[in-house]
């Protein structure tokens, strides 16, 4: 879904939002000239995507703090199979975050295209 959101990412880019993604989706929309900032993404204390993990900023960070005036965080599932309900990702607890702290949430993939439309 990334290189389909790149058109999207790259408008609200042009529309002077600061945007922000976990790793390798910055990585993804860096190499594509998109100016994102990398935000760790661990759930656990231990837990961390990053190297330096003591000068990163998490998600749960700015989930907190209300750094966010929105979440657009897709569910990897695409093929509509079922996971076991004690699974719980990384996305659903950024998506359980960001409810909890009302940041407003777009989850689907045609609805962050027109959103930005």
């Amino acid at each position: 879904y990334k290189s389909e959101l790149l058109p999207t990412v790259q408008a609200l880019e042009s529309m002077g939002y600061d945007l922000y993604a976990s790793l390798g989706t910055a990585d993804f929309y860096t190499e594509h000239g998109v100016k994102v900032k990398a935000v760790d993404w661990p759930f656990e204390e231990e837990e961390s995507d990053c190297p330096n993990k003591e000068k990163q900023r998490s998600i749960m960070n700015y989930l907190e703090e209300n750094h966010f005036d929105l979440v657009i965080n897709l569910s990897g599932r695409i093929s509509g199979g079922r996971r076991l309900s004690s699974f719980v990702t990384k996305g659903y607890r950024t998506r359980r975050m960001a409810i909890d702290y009302s940041v407003p949430l777009i989850i689907d993939i045609k609805c962050t295209k027109l959103f930005v439309q």
